[in-house]
């Protein structure tokens, strides 16, 4: 599933049905069989659902508390039963810390480059 990595930042005060994130995973199988459904598989204390059709995860409208982070587990599935590996979500309801969103970084440095 796509976009990663899975992090989400929601106001503390969201209204119910406030769009959080969008997830979207394909399938390689043809017409009905490569429609894919999201399900919310564990997580977000009953504050967040994720839309069967869109993958649109939204609030519920149960209050949210200020810098908690809410881990979702989102699974994607076709109509024939297979499943995607378990995806989890982080959503921050306040203010997220600045972040690497890389697990590595490279650079290319001159053999000759002075110090400093």
């Amino acid at each position: 599933m796509v976009p990663s990595p899975y992090l989400a930042v929601v106001s503390p005060n969201a209204l119910a049905g406030s769009l959080v994130y969008k997830l979207h995973a394909q399938d390689g199988d043809e017409g009905n069989n490569g429609e894919v459904e999201y399900f919310l598989s564990d997580g977000g204390d009953g504050r967040f659902e994720v839309d069967r059709k869109s993958g649109h995860v939204r609030t519920t409208g149960l209050p949210l508390q200020r810098d908690k982070e809410y881990l979702l587990t989102v699974v994607a599935a076709d109509r024939l039963g297979s499943r995607s590996p378990p995806v989890v979500v982080s959503v921050i309801a306040g203010a997220r810390a600045p972040q690497f969103s890389n697990a590595s970084f490279t650079i290319s440095l001159p053999e000759n480059t002075a110090e400093g």
